[in-house]
């Protein structure tokens, strides 16, 4: 499943804008000039997505599955942020589900103004029933306010040692879980919403202030050569003060 945003997409847009601002040439070579994304204003942004929208696709995932996230993502501060979800499936508060469902989700975490990658998900024990969060959350990240990034997450589900993220390229396999730590048990998983820009029900501290674009969710991992290559920059000129330079 992927979202460019300059087509018709599946899913339903409430309290965000589609424009012709996303990542593009000649800064961003891998795009073309006017590429469009999504954008936020932190407050009660969303995309959902039924799992009707994808008719033939699955997005459960369950033990033993790998998942990659991704997206490209531009983020103008985190003051009201703490856990910011790019995208996410479950734990949407609705009454046809358990207010505690999610099946993955790949979020920033604010960090000092630094924003980092981070994967979500709820385990529940086949024989007890007992459910615990599991969040993942990377070493490194980038700065807000910065221009456009690039973040992905894959993880196989009972394999916690599998999990790794990449930013601008990088790959980062040093990270840290907490909440309830590693675990081998399986996920949560039902036919729960999926939800871009928000998550948890919404609210200032779960969404994105910014904008997003190129978000994808794949069965599988991708190969590090296709992560490691999908951030393209060439800075653009610098700016002379002409009235700085010597006569």
């Amino acid at each position: 499943a992927k979202w460019t945003f300059d087509a018709k997409e599946p899913g339903k847009i409430a309290g965000a804008k589609i424009n012709p601002d996303g990542p593009q040439a000649p800064i961003y070579p891998a795009f073309p000039e006017g590429n469009k994304s999504l954008s936020f204003e932190g407050k009660a942004g969303s995309l959902t997505v039924k799992e009707s929208d994808f008719p033939g696709t699955n997005l459960r995932f369950i033990q033993g599955e790998t998942i990659t996230l991704e997206s490209w993502v531009k983020i103008e501060d985190l003051k009201n942020g703490s856990y910011i979800y790019l995208i996410g499936k479950g734990r949407n508060r609705t009454k046809q589900f358990t207010p505690e469902n999610q099946n993955w989700a790949l979020r920033l975490k604010n960090e000092g103004g630094e924003a980092l990658p981070t994967f979500l998900f709820r385990s529940r024990n086949a024989a007890t029933k007992a459910e615990d969060y599991h969040r993942w959350v990377a070493k490194e990240g980038f700065t807000t306010g910065s221009g456009w990034h690039h973040v992905a997450v894959t993880y196989t589900f009972g394999k916690p040692e599998s999990v790794v993220a990449y930013v601008d390229g990088k790959k980062i396999k040093n990270g840290t879980w907490d909440m309830a730590g590693k675990t081998n048990e399986p996920p949560v998983s039902d036919a729960d919403d999926i939800v871009i820009g928000t998550g948890n029900g919404g609210g200032p501290s779960n969404t994105l202030n910014g904008s997003i674009d190129e978000v994808a969710v794949y069965r599988g991992a991708l190969p590090d050569a296709v992560l490691t290559q999908r951030y393209l920059f060439v800075p653009p000129p610098a700016v002379v003060d002409a009235a700085k330079l010597p006569a």
